[in-house]
């Protein structure tokens, strides 16, 4: 029975045709049975019914500011969740479990499902590699998993590639970006203005993205909120022009002292002390727990301490302690390693501010009152990154470019923090036993795949459905894979 379903959209936020299009064709949400996860669903509920409402015409989840302690109240309750294991789940996908233990999960083919005749394998056995690259890299050529969703060392992917002929590594563009972020609750002590200028030049970024994720791509901009795929998409070409020509910054400790200088550092005994007389300090937070930032902590560390300022560590056990430790106030870290661009949204320009002034990326760094400051953007135009956040999704092309030059250019101009690099999402495949791998001509000429689709491109959409982090498996139930024929 097919019913007509009426549409009516929200009159205060009137969004594009182009916005509208892809709210209606997602076909999936999020979503669990409140009979099976109803006390995890309960804790988190009444998290949000006693946090205090936002401000007015801040977009948020359900409406409500979360303190530090409810964040990590939230996280926690989270974590349970994830850990737990229901005796019974009802579940109406392609796929039905057919058993899971500590190590491994069982999937079998929902023979009932109503697309069932795109589902190539019947069987799909997932491992669980608690981050043991060692393990999933042998087992990945002894041919004891045929799919891992990785970007291994380049060492680690050389060495695959090598020992299993069949094996085939695919990489994308990530809608991250890593580097540092200043803890802006010291911006008027520690990290003033000229002296987050300095710290643009005092790191090899192209080190730092060697040894924490070999294949991404190197950035030498400051923190702007955007990765540099989608600055190149979105901005106009002048105010791109403007960023690649006043705000990229070259690896230069000669800029950097002179700068410090400037802002009343002095340089004694191979030591920097602050323009208060102090010896330069810094604490550097990262999540201990991820392999990317915590190599990115370390080797800031080290190039700090080699510029001359003491840099110590501190290692939070997960992400929820450090979102907590990072955003409280009177934070203990001077810096912190983390994303310093995040797009859900991935194809469209909204998401990654939302990240950048509403939530984690601008909260470990502790700007989000940066929102309702007043900036100077491209061709120093002044305006509020508010008059924007919450409208980007109705702008037509030439406001939102308008808008999208003066959120970068302005963020730009604050040095709140130093990208690295855009992190690439990998995956490798084995070609002996998965069919219907992008790009054959490609995998010809070179199983490590060279060619990177430009963003956007349809080449693009092909390999991140392939990779499928991207699309919640679905290449493996809407006929994209399939197994090799015998």
């Amino acid at each position: 029975m097919q019913e007509d379903v009426k549409v009516y959209w929200n009159d205060a936020f009137r969004l594009t045709d182009e916005i509208k299009t892809l709210l209606l064709v997602t076909d999936r949400v999020a979503s669990v049975p409140y009979s099976v996860f109803k006390s995890f669903a309960d804790v988190a509920i009444s998290v949000y019914n006693s946090a205090k409402d936002a401000a007015p015409g801040t977009l948020t989840a359900f409406g409500k500011e979360l303190s530090a302690e409810e964040s990590m109240r939230i996280a926690e309750n989270f974590t349970k969740y994830q850990e737990f294991k229901p005796e019974f789940f009802p579940a109406t996908g392609p796929y039905i479990l057919a058993g899971y233990d500590a190590n491994e999960m069982i999937l079998q083919k929902n023979e009932n499902w109503y697309n069932k005749d795109k589902v190539g394998f019947s069987r799909i056995r997932c491992i669980n590699s608690v981050g043991d690259a060692s393990l999933m890299s042998s087992m990945l050529i002894n041919g004891q998993i045929d799919f891992w969703l990785n970007t291994p060392s380049k060492p680690t992917v050389d060495s695959i590639l090598a020992a299993n002929k069949n094996i085939v590594f695919y990489k994308v563009p990530s809608p991250y970006a890593h580097g540092i972020k200043f803890n802006m609750q010291k911006s008027n002590t520690l990290w003033t203005d000229k002296v987050r200028e300095a710290m643009q030049y005092v790191f090899d970024r192209d080190e730092v993205r060697s040894l924490a994720c070999y294949y991404a791509a190197t950035s030498y901009t400051p923190m702007t909120g955007m990765t540099d795929t989608d600055m190149g998409k979105w901005m106009s070409d002048a105010a791109h022009d403007e960023l690649e020509t006043k705000y990229t910054y070259s690896h230069d400790w000669a800029k950097a002292e002179a700068l410090l200088k400037e802002a009343g550092w002095t340089r004694r005994s191979a030591k920097w002390y602050d323009n208060r007389g102090k010896l330069v300090e810094i604490v550097i937070g990262y999540d201990g727990s991820n392999t990317v930032p915590s190599t990115v902590a370390e080797a800031v560390q080290a190039q700090l301490n080699n510029f001359g300022i003491t840099a110590s560590l501190k290692r939070a056990s997960g992400y929820a302690e450090f979102y907590a430790l990072a955003t409280q106030e009177n934070s203990l870290y001077d810096i912190v390693c983390d994303n310093t661009s995040f797009n859900a949204s991935y194809n469209y320009p909204s998401a990654c501010f939302n990240e950048l002034y509403n939530s984690g990326v601008g909260g470990t760094a502790n700007l989000k009152y940066l929102k309702d400051e007043t900036l100077s953007g491209f061709n120093n135009e002044a305006f509020k990154p508010s008059d924007y956040i919450d409208h980007l999704l109705t702008y037509d092309s030439q406001t939102l470019t308008h808008a999208v030059d003066n959120l970068i250019i302005g963020m730009a101009k604050m040095n709140v923090g130093v990208t690295m690099f855009q992190e690439y999402s990998g995956g490798l495949f084995n070609s002996a036993k998965i069919a219907g791998l992008p790009f054959p001509e490609e995998i010809e000429k070179n199983h490590d795949v060279q060619y990177v689709p430009e963003t956007g491109s349809e080449d693009h959409i092909s390999l991140l459905y392939t990779i499928l982090f991207y699309d919640h498996g679905s290449a493996f139930y809407n006929g994209r894979l399939y197994p090799v024929a015998n």
